[in-house]
Protein backbone atom coordinates (compact mmCIF):
# COMPACT_ATOMS: atom_id res chain seq x y z
CA UNK A 1 0.00 0.00 0.00
CA UNK A 2 1.54 3.35 -0.31
CA UNK A 3 0.17 6.89 0.34
CA UNK A 4 0.10 9.84 -1.78
CA UNK A 5 -0.31 13.08 -1.44
CA UNK A 6 -3.24 15.11 -2.68
CA UNK A 7 -0.69 16.20 -5.45
CA UNK A 8 0.28 12.84 -6.34
CA UNK A 9 -0.27 12.74 -9.93
CA UNK A 10 2.61 15.33 -9.85
CA UNK A 11 4.99 13.47 -7.93
CA UNK A 12 7.27 11.06 -9.34
CA UNK A 13 7.16 7.45 -7.59
CA UNK A 14 10.26 7.90 -5.44
CA UNK A 15 8.42 10.14 -3.30
CA UNK A 16 5.87 8.02 -2.55
CA UNK A 17 6.02 6.86 1.15
CA UNK A 18 5.56 3.25 1.52
CA UNK A 19 2.64 2.05 4.31
CA UNK A 20 3.55 -0.33 6.70
CA UNK A 21 7.51 0.63 6.39
CA UNK A 22 9.66 2.12 8.73
CA UNK A 23 7.82 5.22 10.85
CA UNK A 24 10.75 6.95 12.78
CA UNK A 25 14.23 7.18 11.22
CA UNK A 26 17.47 9.60 12.64
CA UNK A 27 17.62 12.91 11.30
CA UNK A 28 21.49 13.09 9.90
CA UNK A 29 22.64 16.69 11.44
CA UNK A 30 21.11 16.04 15.21
CA UNK A 31 21.40 12.06 15.59
CA UNK A 32 18.01 12.18 16.73
CA UNK A 33 15.05 9.98 15.99
CA UNK A 34 12.02 11.52 14.47
CA UNK A 35 8.88 10.47 12.55
CA UNK A 36 9.30 10.25 9.03
CA UNK A 37 7.00 12.51 6.66
CA UNK A 38 3.59 11.83 6.31
CA UNK A 39 1.75 12.81 3.48
CA UNK A 40 -1.96 12.78 5.74
CA UNK A 41 -0.74 15.23 8.07
CA UNK A 42 2.55 17.25 6.90
CA UNK A 43 2.82 19.56 4.54
CA UNK A 44 5.53 18.78 1.62
CA UNK A 45 7.27 22.41 1.11
CA UNK A 46 7.41 22.60 4.92
CA UNK A 47 9.99 19.50 4.41
CA UNK A 48 11.24 19.44 1.87
CA UNK A 49 13.00 21.47 -1.41
CA UNK A 50 14.82 20.13 -4.38
CA UNK A 51 17.86 20.86 -4.93
CA UNK A 52 19.34 23.72 -7.64
CA UNK A 53 19.61 20.99 -10.16
CA UNK A 54 16.02 19.70 -9.61
CA UNK A 55 17.16 16.10 -8.89
CA UNK A 56 17.54 15.74 -5.41
CA UNK A 57 15.14 15.97 -2.41
CA UNK A 58 17.05 18.07 0.20
CA UNK A 59 15.66 17.79 3.62
CA UNK A 60 14.83 21.05 5.63
CA UNK A 61 13.88 20.11 8.76
CA UNK A 62 14.37 16.91 10.92
CA UNK A 63 11.61 15.11 9.81
CA UNK A 64 12.61 16.00 6.18
CA UNK A 65 16.09 14.68 6.70
CA UNK A 66 15.38 11.52 7.96
CA UNK A 67 12.98 10.72 5.92
CA UNK A 68 15.30 11.21 2.79
CA UNK A 69 17.49 9.07 4.45
CA UNK A 70 15.58 6.60 5.59
CA UNK A 71 13.96 5.69 2.15
CA UNK A 72 16.75 6.58 0.44
CA UNK A 73 14.76 9.12 -1.94
CA UNK A 74 18.14 9.91 -4.09
CA UNK A 75 19.12 6.36 -5.10
CA UNK A 76 21.13 6.60 -8.26
CA UNK A 77 18.26 5.17 -10.08
CA UNK A 78 15.64 6.96 -9.14
CA UNK A 79 18.01 10.44 -10.19
CA UNK A 80 18.32 8.74 -13.62
CA UNK A 81 14.40 8.83 -13.57
CA UNK A 82 14.23 12.43 -12.69
CA UNK A 83 17.13 13.53 -14.82
CA UNK A 84 14.59 11.50 -18.24
CA UNK A 85 11.45 13.38 -16.92
CA UNK A 86 13.36 16.75 -16.41
CA UNK A 87 14.64 16.28 -20.31
CA UNK A 88 10.38 16.23 -21.14
CA UNK A 89 9.76 19.32 -18.70
CA UNK A 90 8.28 16.73 -16.66
CA UNK A 91 10.50 17.06 -13.32
CA UNK A 92 10.06 18.61 -10.56
CA UNK A 93 6.66 18.50 -10.09
CA UNK A 94 4.99 22.32 -10.55
CA UNK A 95 4.77 24.24 -7.30
CA UNK A 96 7.75 22.65 -5.67
CA UNK A 97 10.50 24.49 -3.99
CA UNK A 98 14.17 24.42 -5.71
CA UNK A 99 17.21 25.66 -4.00
CA UNK A 100 18.76 28.70 -5.79
CA UNK A 101 22.14 28.31 -6.80
CA UNK A 102 24.91 30.03 -5.05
Amino acid sequence: LIIVSDDSLLRPQSVYVPVGGAECGIDTQSSVEVPLFNPRQDTWNEHFIWSADGLSIVGLTTIGRATVTALVLNRERVINIRTADKAIGRHPPAGDLIQSES
